[in-house]
């Protein structure tokens, strides 16, 4: 120990995987628990060394594309990875921060010691799913009006009340505040936020995976 603290407890990402299901009918493609599974061991051949394996903590992010999987993700992934984590949990809802706050908590239980190996995934079969549903009723998917299953909000939310459900809905909002709070106009949020998205289109462009 030195005045760096313990520098075996310094969390580091050693491995990411990334997987895109492209199947031709719905009854051929991963459902969101297949995808984290194949997820995760593209993980585990980037970082090498058999890290997987030695998963002790493990956080999963909620996915709505098959219900019937919500609550099952950690018992489902541990076996299929053979692994057994001390810690583990699936997030209440598929919000878009949960991989940044699960990132966080695996970062704080590594520090503290309490974690060695840590695996976040998650992952969403929305257009196997809605293949799946159309090849089981043809009529009622061409009659429907959403690409999500219909779901009951986990409380009650204020979200709801105003139908604010998808991303698209809330993103505006959120820049829509920092703006002025930063001090900017809006012309000068608009260039901001362009030149992120640029950025993000260019890193896009060199991933096969994109």
């Amino acid at each position: 120990m030195d005045h760096l603290g313990d520098l075996t407890r310094i969390p580091v990402i050693v491995g990411c995987g990334q997987v895109n299901d492209r199947a031709g009918i719905g009854a051929e493609g991963l459902d969101s628990l297949g995808l984290m599974i194949a997820a995760a061991r593209a993980a585990d051949q980037d970082a090498g060394d058999g890290l997987l394996a030695q998963t002790d903590w493990l956080g999963v992010v909620h996915q709505l594309s098959f219900p019937q999987l919500t609550g099952k993700l950690v018992s489902g992934l541990s076996d299929a990875l053979g692994i057994t984590p001390a810690n583990a949990r699936e997030t209440a809802s598929p919000t878009g921060d949960s991989p940044i706050l699960l990132i966080n908590e695996a970062a704080n239980a590594i520090g503290s010691g309490s974690a060695k190996v840590a695996l976040i995934i998650g992952g969403e079969a929305l257009r196997t799913a809605a293949g799946r549903r159309a090849e089981a009723a043809p009529l009622a998917s061409a009659n429907a009006q959403e690409p999500y299953p219909r779901r009951l909000p986990i409380h009650s939310d204020i979200r709801m009340r105003y139908g604010l459900i998808t991303p698209t809905d809330i993103y505006p909002l959120y820049e829509n505040a920092a703006r002025p709070a930063y001090g900017q106009t809006l012309a000068e949020g608009q260039v901001e936020t362009g030149l992120i998205w640029a950025n993000m289109s260019r890193v896009a462009a060199r991933n096969p995976a994109a």
